[in-house]
Protein backbone atom coordinates (compact mmCIF):
# COMPACT_ATOMS: atom_id res chain seq x y z
CA UNK A 1 0.00 0.00 0.00
CA UNK A 2 2.86 2.42 0.80
CA UNK A 3 4.64 1.86 -2.33
CA UNK A 4 1.48 2.31 -4.48
CA UNK A 5 0.92 5.12 -2.95
CA UNK A 6 4.04 7.04 -3.44
CA UNK A 7 4.12 6.01 -6.57
CA UNK A 8 0.39 7.28 -7.35
CA UNK A 9 1.18 10.36 -4.70
CA UNK A 10 4.56 11.12 -7.02
CA UNK A 11 2.42 10.78 -10.70
CA UNK A 12 0.09 12.96 -9.54
CA UNK A 13 1.91 15.30 -9.07
CA UNK A 14 4.51 15.27 -12.16
CA UNK A 15 3.30 18.58 -13.75
CA UNK A 16 3.09 20.42 -10.11
CA UNK A 17 5.68 23.31 -9.90
CA UNK A 18 5.66 22.90 -6.41
CA UNK A 19 3.53 20.55 -4.21
CA UNK A 20 5.54 18.70 -1.64
CA UNK A 21 3.64 15.44 -0.04
CA UNK A 22 3.69 13.60 3.10
CA UNK A 23 1.37 11.01 4.05
CA UNK A 24 1.30 8.46 6.91
CA UNK A 25 0.80 4.75 5.04
CA UNK A 26 0.58 3.01 8.67
CA UNK A 27 -2.32 5.71 9.39
CA UNK A 28 -4.18 4.74 6.26
CA UNK A 29 -3.69 0.96 6.48
CA UNK A 30 -4.87 1.61 10.04
CA UNK A 31 -7.79 3.10 9.45
CA UNK A 32 -8.56 1.04 6.49
CA UNK A 33 -8.40 -2.19 9.01
CA UNK A 34 -10.84 -0.73 11.12
CA UNK A 35 -13.12 -0.24 7.89
CA UNK A 36 -12.50 -3.67 6.90
CA UNK A 37 -13.39 -5.03 10.44
CA UNK A 38 -17.11 -3.52 10.22
CA UNK A 39 -17.12 -4.31 6.29
CA UNK A 40 -18.83 -7.05 4.76
CA UNK A 41 -19.58 -9.61 1.79
CA UNK A 42 -17.62 -8.53 -1.44
CA UNK A 43 -16.78 -4.86 0.17
CA UNK A 44 -14.61 -6.89 3.07
CA UNK A 45 -12.89 -9.18 0.27
CA UNK A 46 -11.83 -6.26 -1.73
CA UNK A 47 -10.48 -4.38 1.57
CA UNK A 48 -8.83 -7.25 2.74
CA UNK A 49 -6.98 -7.99 -0.88
CA UNK A 50 -6.49 -4.12 -1.09
CA UNK A 51 -4.36 -4.28 2.40
CA UNK A 52 -2.66 -7.31 1.26
CA UNK A 53 -4.03 -9.63 4.02
CA UNK A 54 -5.26 -13.21 3.50
CA UNK A 55 -7.88 -12.97 6.44
CA UNK A 56 -9.24 -11.16 8.45
CA UNK A 57 -7.57 -12.78 11.78
CA UNK A 58 -4.16 -11.81 10.03
CA UNK A 59 -5.39 -8.21 9.53
CA UNK A 60 -5.85 -8.07 13.10
CA UNK A 61 -2.11 -9.44 14.47
CA UNK A 62 -0.53 -7.22 11.87
CA UNK A 63 -3.04 -4.10 13.32
CA UNK A 64 -1.83 -5.45 17.06
CA UNK A 65 2.25 -6.02 15.63
CA UNK A 66 2.32 -2.08 14.37
CA UNK A 67 0.19 -0.88 17.47
CA UNK A 68 2.89 -2.32 20.30
CA UNK A 69 6.17 -2.22 18.09
CA UNK A 70 5.57 0.54 15.67
CA UNK A 71 3.33 3.04 17.11
CA UNK A 72 5.26 3.11 20.84
CA UNK A 73 6.43 6.23 21.70
CA UNK A 74 10.14 4.65 21.83
CA UNK A 75 11.64 6.58 18.93
CA UNK A 76 14.79 9.55 19.68
CA UNK A 77 15.63 12.68 18.33
CA UNK A 78 18.04 15.36 17.46
CA UNK A 79 19.54 16.10 13.92
CA UNK A 80 21.75 18.14 11.95
CA UNK A 81 22.94 21.58 13.59
CA UNK A 82 24.35 23.98 11.51
CA UNK A 83 22.38 25.75 8.59
CA UNK A 84 23.55 27.09 5.05
CA UNK A 85 21.97 29.36 3.07
CA UNK A 86 21.90 27.49 -0.42
CA UNK A 87 19.87 27.15 -3.99
CA UNK A 88 17.28 24.25 -4.41
CA UNK A 89 16.40 23.33 -8.04
CA UNK A 90 12.54 22.67 -8.73
CA UNK A 91 11.04 20.40 -11.38
CA UNK A 92 10.17 23.11 -13.74
CA UNK A 93 13.78 24.42 -13.88
CA UNK A 94 13.35 27.13 -11.38
CA UNK A 95 15.36 28.18 -8.85
CA UNK A 96 14.48 29.11 -4.79
CA UNK A 97 17.20 30.12 -2.11
CA UNK A 98 16.52 27.28 1.35
CA UNK A 99 18.40 26.79 4.16
CA UNK A 100 20.31 23.66 3.94
CA UNK A 101 21.68 21.71 6.61
CA UNK A 102 25.60 20.68 6.09
CA UNK A 103 27.56 17.65 7.77
CA UNK A 104 30.26 15.31 6.87
CA UNK A 105 30.35 12.57 8.35
CA UNK A 106 29.96 8.59 8.52
CA UNK A 107 26.65 7.30 7.81
CA UNK A 108 24.84 4.49 5.83
CA UNK A 109 24.65 5.17 2.05
CA UNK A 110 24.14 3.18 -1.03
CA UNK A 111 24.90 4.04 -4.56
CA UNK A 112 22.50 3.00 -7.29
CA UNK A 113 22.19 3.37 -11.13
CA UNK A 114 20.85 6.68 -11.55
CA UNK A 115 19.96 7.49 -7.44
CA UNK A 116 21.24 7.26 -4.12
CA UNK A 117 19.53 6.43 -0.70
CA UNK A 118 20.49 8.22 2.37
CA UNK A 119 19.83 6.76 5.91
CA UNK A 120 19.18 8.97 9.02
CA UNK A 121 18.72 7.04 11.90
CA UNK A 122 16.57 8.72 14.80
CA UNK A 123 18.49 8.07 18.16
CA UNK A 124 18.97 8.70 21.36
CA UNK A 125 20.07 12.29 22.14
CA UNK A 126 24.05 12.56 22.21
CA UNK A 127 26.25 15.31 23.44
CA UNK A 128 27.45 17.70 20.82
CA UNK A 129 30.98 19.20 20.99
CA UNK A 130 32.41 22.15 19.24
CA UNK A 131 33.96 22.35 16.07
CA UNK A 132 37.34 23.03 15.28
CA UNK A 133 37.52 26.80 14.64
CA UNK A 134 36.73 27.41 10.85
CA UNK A 135 34.88 24.00 10.28
CA UNK A 136 30.73 24.51 9.41
CA UNK A 137 29.26 21.03 11.51
CA UNK A 138 29.96 19.89 15.00
CA UNK A 139 30.68 16.82 16.68
CA UNK A 140 28.45 14.10 17.92
CA UNK A 141 28.97 11.42 20.45
CA UNK A 142 26.34 9.96 21.56
CA UNK A 143 25.54 6.38 23.17
CA UNK A 144 25.31 4.55 20.32
CA UNK A 145 27.99 6.52 18.33
CA UNK A 146 29.01 3.65 16.02
CA UNK A 147 29.05 2.26 12.38
CA UNK A 148 28.53 -1.20 13.47
CA UNK A 149 25.09 -2.56 13.84
CA UNK A 150 24.55 -4.18 17.78
CA UNK A 151 21.38 -6.03 18.13
CA UNK A 152 18.57 -4.48 19.17
CA UNK A 153 16.25 -6.34 21.88
CA UNK A 154 12.99 -7.94 21.79
CA UNK A 155 10.99 -4.51 22.72
CA UNK A 156 13.34 -2.24 20.52
CA UNK A 157 12.31 -0.37 17.75
CA UNK A 158 14.89 1.67 15.90
CA UNK A 159 13.01 4.17 13.34
CA UNK A 160 15.15 6.00 10.14
CA UNK A 161 14.67 8.04 7.36
CA UNK A 162 15.53 7.26 4.12
CA UNK A 163 15.70 9.92 1.98
CA UNK A 164 16.08 8.80 -1.84
CA UNK A 165 18.00 11.34 -3.90
CA UNK A 166 17.85 10.94 -8.18
CA UNK A 167 20.99 11.75 -9.95
CA UNK A 168 19.30 13.68 -12.45
CA UNK A 169 17.33 17.39 -11.28
CA UNK A 170 14.32 16.26 -12.82
CA UNK A 171 14.44 12.52 -12.20
CA UNK A 172 12.34 11.73 -9.70
CA UNK A 173 9.30 9.98 -11.38
CA UNK A 174 11.68 8.29 -13.26
CA UNK A 175 13.91 6.86 -9.45
CA UNK A 176 9.92 6.59 -7.75
CA UNK A 177 8.99 4.31 -10.92
CA UNK A 178 11.82 1.81 -10.38
CA UNK A 179 11.55 1.70 -6.48
CA UNK A 180 8.25 0.72 -6.53
CA UNK A 181 8.25 -1.74 -9.43
CA UNK A 182 8.35 -4.60 -7.05
CA UNK A 183 7.89 -4.79 -3.18
CA UNK A 184 10.72 -6.38 -1.81
CA UNK A 185 13.04 -3.94 -4.51
CA UNK A 186 12.76 -0.97 -2.21
CA UNK A 187 14.03 -2.59 0.73
CA UNK A 188 16.59 -4.16 -1.47
CA UNK A 189 18.52 -0.58 -2.00
CA UNK A 190 18.15 0.78 1.76
CA UNK A 191 21.96 1.03 3.16
CA UNK A 192 23.91 -1.91 4.39
CA UNK A 193 27.23 -0.40 4.80
CA UNK A 194 28.91 2.91 5.52
CA UNK A 195 30.67 5.32 4.02
CA UNK A 196 32.06 8.86 4.72
CA UNK A 197 29.44 11.20 3.39
CA UNK A 198 28.99 14.95 2.48
CA UNK A 199 25.61 15.96 3.15
CA UNK A 200 23.46 19.10 2.10
CA UNK A 201 20.06 18.41 2.58
CA UNK A 202 17.52 21.20 3.06
CA UNK A 203 15.55 21.98 5.93
CA UNK A 204 11.77 21.74 5.20
CA UNK A 205 8.49 21.11 6.86
CA UNK A 206 5.62 19.57 4.78
CA UNK A 207 1.96 19.69 6.16
CA UNK A 208 -0.93 18.38 3.96
CA UNK A 209 -4.42 17.42 4.71
CA UNK A 210 -6.81 16.15 2.02
CA UNK A 211 -9.88 13.32 1.13
CA UNK A 212 -7.91 10.46 0.23
CA UNK A 213 -11.11 8.87 -1.22
CA UNK A 214 -10.40 9.47 -4.94
CA UNK A 215 -7.10 8.16 -4.60
CA UNK A 216 -7.84 5.04 -3.10
CA UNK A 217 -10.48 4.46 -6.15
CA UNK A 218 -8.16 4.99 -8.85
CA UNK A 219 -5.91 2.61 -7.11
CA UNK A 220 -8.89 0.20 -7.06
CA UNK A 221 -10.80 -0.07 -3.87
CA UNK A 222 -14.19 0.82 -5.16
CA UNK A 223 -16.35 -1.03 -3.21
CA UNK A 224 -16.61 0.74 0.44
CA UNK A 225 -17.54 3.97 -1.44
CA UNK A 226 -20.08 2.86 -3.04
CA UNK A 227 -23.95 3.65 -2.83
CA UNK A 228 -25.19 0.52 -4.46
CA UNK A 229 -23.27 -2.14 -3.17
CA UNK A 230 -20.76 -1.02 -0.45
CA UNK A 231 -21.59 -2.82 3.06
CA UNK A 232 -20.33 -1.58 5.85
CA UNK A 233 -23.29 -2.37 8.25
CA UNK A 234 -20.88 -4.08 10.61
CA UNK A 235 -20.27 -0.61 12.09
CA UNK A 236 -23.12 0.10 13.47
CA UNK A 237 -24.63 -1.10 16.30
CA UNK A 238 -27.92 -1.45 14.70
CA UNK A 239 -28.79 -2.35 10.67
CA UNK A 240 -31.56 -0.64 9.85
CA UNK A 241 -31.44 -2.21 5.96
CA UNK A 242 -30.28 1.85 4.66
CA UNK A 243 -27.08 1.59 1.97
CA UNK A 244 -23.90 2.04 4.28
CA UNK A 245 -20.74 3.35 2.69
CA UNK A 246 -17.63 5.65 3.05
CA UNK A 247 -18.19 9.39 1.34
CA UNK A 248 -14.58 10.64 1.99
CA UNK A 249 -11.49 9.32 3.98
CA UNK A 250 -9.91 12.68 5.88
CA UNK A 251 -6.12 12.52 6.27
CA UNK A 252 -3.57 14.81 7.82
CA UNK A 253 0.33 14.27 8.36
CA UNK A 254 3.03 16.85 9.65
CA UNK A 255 6.50 15.80 8.78
CA UNK A 256 9.34 18.40 10.00
CA UNK A 257 13.22 17.92 9.08
CA UNK A 258 15.36 21.19 10.65
CA UNK A 259 18.51 21.41 12.80
CA UNK A 260 16.21 19.61 15.62
CA UNK A 261 15.30 16.75 13.46
CA UNK A 262 17.13 13.27 12.66
CA UNK A 263 20.19 12.80 14.31
CA UNK A 264 22.25 10.00 12.92
CA UNK A 265 24.06 7.91 15.75
CA UNK A 266 27.39 7.17 13.48
CA UNK A 267 30.20 9.84 14.66
CA UNK A 268 30.80 13.31 13.24
CA UNK A 269 34.09 13.02 10.99
CA UNK A 270 36.57 15.70 11.68
CA UNK A 271 38.68 17.22 9.98
CA UNK A 272 41.89 19.33 10.34
CA UNK A 273 41.80 22.45 7.76
CA UNK A 274 44.99 22.43 4.87
CA UNK A 275 44.49 18.65 4.12
CA UNK A 276 42.52 17.21 1.38
CA UNK A 277 39.33 16.54 1.23
CA UNK A 278 39.42 12.36 1.91
CA UNK A 279 37.70 10.24 0.09
CA UNK A 280 33.79 10.72 0.20
CA UNK A 281 30.35 10.25 -1.36
CA UNK A 282 28.60 13.56 -2.12
CA UNK A 283 24.74 13.95 -1.15
CA UNK A 284 23.84 17.20 -2.59
CA UNK A 285 19.75 17.19 -2.10
CA UNK A 286 19.55 20.42 -4.37
CA UNK A 287 16.44 19.10 -5.92
CA UNK A 288 13.69 16.61 -5.44
CA UNK A 289 13.47 13.40 -3.78
CA UNK A 290 11.71 11.06 -1.90
CA UNK A 291 11.58 9.84 1.83
CA UNK A 292 10.61 7.67 4.10
CA UNK A 293 10.25 7.16 7.93
CA UNK A 294 10.88 3.49 8.43
CA UNK A 295 10.74 1.23 11.80
CA UNK A 296 13.36 -1.04 10.75
CA UNK A 297 12.86 -3.98 12.71
CA UNK A 298 9.23 -4.73 11.53
CA UNK A 299 10.04 -3.03 7.57
CA UNK A 300 6.45 -0.66 8.25
CA UNK A 301 6.50 2.44 6.71
CA UNK A 302 5.37 4.90 9.20
CA UNK A 303 5.37 8.36 6.92
CA UNK A 304 6.52 8.81 3.03
CA UNK A 305 6.58 11.69 0.68
CA UNK A 306 9.05 13.85 -1.58
CA UNK A 307 10.03 17.32 -1.51
CA UNK A 308 9.41 19.32 -4.81
CA UNK A 309 10.13 22.68 -3.04
CA UNK A 310 11.67 23.18 0.82
CA UNK A 311 10.66 26.78 0.99
CA UNK A 312 6.89 25.69 0.58
CA UNK A 313 4.88 23.94 3.34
Amino acid sequence: LALRLVKHLAAADADAAAKNVAFSPVSIHAGLALVAAGAGGATRAQLLSFLGAPTADGLAAFGRLVADRVLADKAGSGGPRVLFGGGFHRLDGSHVEAAFMYELKTMSISCMDGFKVLKLPYGPEGEYEPAPEGLPYKIYRGPRASSVKTPLGDDATQFSMFVFLPDERDGMATMVDVITAAPGYLYSVLPTETKLVQINLPKFEVSLDWDLGSDLRRLGLTLPFSRKVGDLRGMYKKDDGRPTFLTKVAHKAIIKVNEEGTEAAAVMTALSGGGPMPDHVEFIADHPFTFIIMEERSGVIVFAGHVLDPTCK
